[in-house]
């Protein structure tokens, strides 16, 4: 069953890709499978920006 938490967390992504989209932006399959993680509550928006920018070579500040 799909919660209140996850419809909502889906919503946010959905928006996040439109707008990327309306950018000409694609998103990449990791990104892609670090959203699903964060819809199903896996990750939380910290640890998906952590991944985002160490694909990219670069180390969050804490």
């Amino acid at each position: 069953m799909v919660t209140k938490a996850e419809l909502q967390r889906e919503s946010y992504v959905r928006a996040a890709l439109h707008s990327n989209a309306m950018e000409g932006s694609i998103p990449s399959s990791e990104w892609v499978a670090d959203a699903h993680e964060y819809i199903q509550g896996k990750i939380d928006t910290k640890e998906m920006r952590r991944r985002a920018l160490a694909r990219c070579g670069i180390m969050a500040a804490e």
